[in-house]
């Protein structure tokens, strides 16, 4: 890209150096370094991958109003539709909130905008869209967190919101359960989830904590490439 530059990260020679003569692989003991983990402790958190390690969805900020609006659309049979972005996380964050919420019986739509004639975010001929269809609520994956305006123009157009992000909050927040842990009034510890973290978030909320481990086994692909694929992650 013009007038762009890689900035990339160094690590310590020393220390990776050190972690090799402790018999760490060479590749590994370059990424350790560069992640600052060169103690055992440092490392044993760096790679810790238990479910102990996942922290409870409902420390997120409006959660429970969005499984009550989730349940509510299941047991009514509503029309749904997923509001996602056309990167690899907003990608894989649609296709794992759509397919859980198939799996239940609900009819659901996908919206991705056109990368190039439509852009980044909710826009109002989106939603016109999919108001079209019959859809009744509109859940966002991967945006969302500044559509305070579309949220009130998705109500008049018949149709509740729910929003989930990842992104920074600057401005007025839509008035509508919006679960992002970037939110400063927010208290969950997964502050760097990607979307798609954050719409996984969401789903074993609705299906109980006690099923993460088994939605792991069903989404767990889709979770780790959004994840590793965004950029702002």
């Amino acid at each position: 890209m013009p007038g762009k530059s890689w900035c990339v990260a160094g690590y310590d020679r020393q220390s990776a150096a050190e972690l090799v003569h402790r018999g760490y692989n060479p590749l590994v003991a370059v990424l350790l370094s560069s992640r600052g983990a060169t103690t055992p402790r440092a490392i044993a958190e760096l790679t810790a991958s238990g479910l102990e390690e996942i922290s409870s969805p409902y420390l997120m900020k409006d959660m429970e109003p969005a499984v009550a609006r989730i349940k509510k659309a299941i047991a009514e049979r509503e029309h749904v539709a997923v509001y996602g972005d056309y990167d690899v996380d907003g990608i894989t964050s649609s296709t794992l909130v759509a397919d859980y919420l198939r799996s239940k019986g609900v009819r659901c739509e996908v919206y991705i905008p056109e990368r190039l004639e439509e852009g980044y975010g909710v826009k109002n001929s989106a939603l016109e869209t999919i108001a079209d269809m019959g859809v009744t609520l509109v859940i966002t994956v991967d945006c969302g967190i500044t559509a305070a305006e579309n949220k009130r123009y998705a109500a008049g157009l018949g149709m509740d919101m729910i929003i989930t992000d990842h992104h920074e909050v600057s401005g007025e927040l839509p008035e509508s359960p919006c679960v992002d842990p970037k939110r400063p009034d927010c208290p969950s510890p997964a502050k760097m989830l990607a979307g798609v973290g954050v719409a996984f978030k969401l789903i074993c909320a609705v299906e109980g904590e006690e099923n993460t481990e088994r939605l792991l086994g069903i989404y767990g692909d889709l979770v780790a490439v959004g994840t590793i694929a965004d950029v702002r992650s």
